[in-house]
């Protein structure tokens, strides 16, 4: 039996957002509309649509908005809105391919050799990353390690037994975006090697071209001339993430007074970060931005000096290292995460323990106090992301790793209808 000529794939992916008339935002979308262009047939199964639609297509991609269509507003449907709504189009049409960003596939993987399609998960639809967040979070004394240590113990075999386990099983395959990701499904996970592929997905190249900062958005931010910005984005699930981020910069505003620290984002912590940072004197440093939308957060990266990436978590976040990295800006990262497969540590950007408070406030207030010396981190920055995101060779690893599921499984039907071109609606 032989691999069709095209491939039509089934793309799960609950926030898949449509900004504007024109332009989605996601990582994968620039493969996704390349791929299209190449003549293989792209469904999209997301939750809603900004504009209220349920359906639509743009550039040969068609995206049902399933919450939309069935109007439902509880988001715990979703994985059997989007199982109802792609068994129909299987139907009409077999897909090859089911490729879903989350867990929300279960449904469709649990009978995958009835639909004869090949699954396939990122490595965010798994656990993962919960064990990630706390590695780096002790500090230098046996008492914390060993409390550490126990902390991650427990949450990754919480994780597997309860929640993981079955989505290992389910999986014919992995997406993940660095080595580090690859190393703990194989080790950990025992998951097999043969199944795991390493796609770096990147943002659309055209929104990395270099910006001026915003004077407007300074004065609407009560920014003076010459302040000193530092950057950060959280999703405030954990506390100690943010706690250890304030307390470096409460020192770095005792040698800088001149400088503010712009917090994006929001979350369960909160108010609990919020009563922290109030404690620590910082009410007129610190500036809560709460949830800013995916097309503003660009705005601020610009103002940004330095940008602090030291979550495990967030996606969004990593979006916006990259095009920090790619305006020069100066990032910190953290050693724990997949940005130290990327950034290597005082060349194109710093890598620090999440929980070294003072390691961080040292070296902010030295890039503050000493720009200029810091100009060519900058420049290998942009230039490593600029490289790093090479569109054709992310389309090529990702159309690679799909024929190489196929052909593990062979779950494809040699009769499946060629994909027919769909002509762009207007948006």
């Amino acid at each position: 039996m032989s691999l069709p000529q095209f491939l039509r794939i089934a793309i799960i992916a609950p926030k898949f957002p449509i900004t504007s008339h024109t332009n989605v935002y996601g990582l994968i979308w620039p493969i996704l509309k390349t791929l299209s262009k190449q003549g293989h047939d792209i469904t999209v199964f997301s939750w809603k649509s900004a504009l209220g639609e349920a359906q639509i297509t743009v550039e040969n991609v068609r995206i049902h908005f399933i919450g939309d269509a069935a109007k439902s507003n509880n988001m715990k449907d979703f994985p059997r809105l989007v199982f109802e709504a792609f068994s129909r189009e299987h139907t009409q049409n077999p897909f090859h391919i089911v490729h879903s960003l989350t867990d929300d596939a279960i449904l469709i993987a649990r009978r995958r050799k009835r639909f004869k399609v090949a699954t396939i998960f990122d490595i965010q639809a798994t656990h993962i990353e919960d064990v990630f967040t706390f590695i780096g979070m002790s500090t230098d004394t046996v008492s914390s390690r060993i409390r550490n240590g126990l902390r991650i113990s427990y949450t990754f075999l919480k994780n597997y037994f309860n929640k993981d386990r079955n989505l290992l099983a389910l999986a014919d395959g992995f997406f993940v975006t660095s080595p580090q990701q690859q190393l703990v499904l194989e080790r950990y996970y025992l998951y097999p090697q043969t199944r795991i592929f390493t796609v770096p997905y990147g943002m659309d190249i055209h929104d990395l071209s270099q910006r001026e900062k915003s004077e407007l958005l300074k004065k609407q931010l009560s920014i003076p001339q010459n302040c000193k910005v530092a950057v950060t984005i959280s999703e405030m699930t954990e506390k100690s993430e943010m706690i250890h981020i304030l307390r470096a910069f409460q020192k770095v505003t005792i040698k800088k007074p001149n400088s503010k620290l712009l917090i994006l984002g929001t979350g369960p912590q909160y108010k609990a970060i919020e009563f922290e940072m109030l404690n620590l004197a910082l009410a007129s440093k610190v500036v809560f931005l709460g949830n800013v939308p995916p097309y503003e957060i660009s705005d601020y990266i610009d103002l940004a000096d330095v940008f602090i990436s030291l979550s495990n978590r967030s996606i969004n976040a990593d979006t916006s290292t990259f095009e920090a990295m790619a305006q020069k800006k100066i990032v910190i990262g953290s050693e724990v995460s997949a940005l130290s497969n990327i950034i290597e540590n005082t060349k194109d950007g710093f890598l620090i323990r999440p929980a070294d408070s003072y390691g961080l406030s040292e070296l902010i207030i030295d890039i503050f106090s000493h720009s200029e010396h810091y100009e060519h981190i900058g420049e290998n920055a942009r230039s490593k992301v600029l490289s790093l995101f090479d569109l054709d060779k992310l389309v090529s690893q990702t159309l690679s790793a799909y024929i190489q599921v196929l052909r593990l499984t062979r779950r494809y039907d040699n009769h499946a209808a060629q994909p027919v071109k769909r002509p762009e609606m207007g948006l």
